[in-house]
């Protein structure tokens, strides 16, 4: 594949670089945010090398690349110089709420494949030699290459907040530190103490954010409308540090009492949800999820299902829920 002439034909033929709102890539689909889909030539664009073909997800105009995905996305933003721009300049319209949650996991999730697939391949290896007897629990390099293969998992707070930065609008940094501050040992020794723990006379829960998912894409989002809301009225001399101390000070204390305590509870229902129906509904959860798994795919609400798994994996150890994709895939 031709990158640069493939990456100016796809731009061309979704209207012009001011037709594009925003962009990012998953496993095999280059996913544009647009400003018009009507100017949109999805014949011309179906018909170029390299490309297997056009969806339509929502709001989302998707472009099917396979194993290319990721350089050609690389090239296709080198001829956006001012994306950025565009993106902050479109116009507003109403969106289906749905769309945006779909996208909103998609952008979120996607970037950090690599990192959760490279250490979920090795934990499953891990798994396999010691199930078989090669490696005993005991052994000094198992130990390592299971931190290697468990830290993203452990830690997934901390991507998660970066990336969750990057796509509600935050600054990733600053998500990073928030989700930094659940793991600290001073915060950590106080709530496993067992004793009542309060800010400002208010309760804070003692509960275990290492693993979890939803807490911390609640916190993010709460913390990109409350950056905004003082970078509006912060003196411009005062911004650069006043508006992360003030949107820790506020962000921090609200997840540790409110956000943090119910996204937990949230996230535990959902894979209990999921185990009791893998238990207690057998051939007709495998039915009902993988009969369905190609129309979720097609139309992107598999990402909702993307937490869920994930969390599973990363309080448990296991996910009870994924196998029945393997099957789905088999099955086609």
């Amino acid at each position: 594949m031709n990158y640069p002439h493939t990456a100016r034909q796809i731009i061309d033929h979704l209207g012009g670089e001011a037709n594009i709102i925003s962009l990012y890539h998953c496993i095999t689909r280059l996913r544009f945010a647009l400003v018009d889909l009507d100017r949109v030539n999805r014949t011309a664009l179906e018909n170029l090398d390299g490309v297997m073909g056009v969806n339509l997800s929502g709001d989302q105009f998707q472009v099917i690349i396979g194993n290319e995905v990721a350089p050609l996305c690389q090239v296709v933003l080198a001829q956006l110089p001012n994306l950025d721009g565009k993106k902050a300049a479109s116009p507003p319209k109403r969106r289906n709420p749905v769309s945006v949650v779909l996208e909103g996991l998609a952008g979120i999730f996607s970037p950090i494949i690599p990192a959760i697939a490279g250490a979920g391949i090795l934990k499953g290896v891990l798994s396999l030699c010691l199930a078989l007897g090669w490696v005993a629990a005991s052994n000094q390099t198992y130990q390592i290459l299971m931190a290697i293969s468990d830290g993203v998992f452990f830690f997934m707070p901390l991507v998660l907040a970066f990336s969750a930065g990057n796509k509600f609008g935050a600054n990733p940094y600053v998500a990073v530190a928030l989700a930094a501050t659940l793991f600290h040992p001073t915060l950590t020794t106080l709530l496993k103490s067992g004793a009542p723990v309060a800010f400002l006379g208010m309760p804070v829960a003692s509960v275990s954010y290492a693993s979890s998912v939803i807490p911390i894409l609640l916190a993010v989002l709460l913390l990109s409308y409350v950056e905004r809301v003082i970078d509006r009225v912060m003196p411009a001399a005062l911004k650069t540090m006043f508006v992360p101390l003030l949107s820790l000070v506020i962000v921090a204390p609200v997840t540790l009492i409110a956000i943090g305590p119910a996204g937990i509870f949230f996230g535990n229902a959902l894979s209990g949800g999921i185990i009791w129906l893998v238990a207690n509904m057998g051939w007709l959860a495998g039915v009902i999820v993988g009969g369905t798994l190609s129309l979720m795919i097609i139309t992107g609400m598999h990402y909702v299902l993307v937490p869920i798994v994930i969390n599973n994996i990363s309080r448990l150890g296991y996910d009870p829920f994924k196998i029945l994709f393997y099957v789905a895939n088999m099955g086609q």
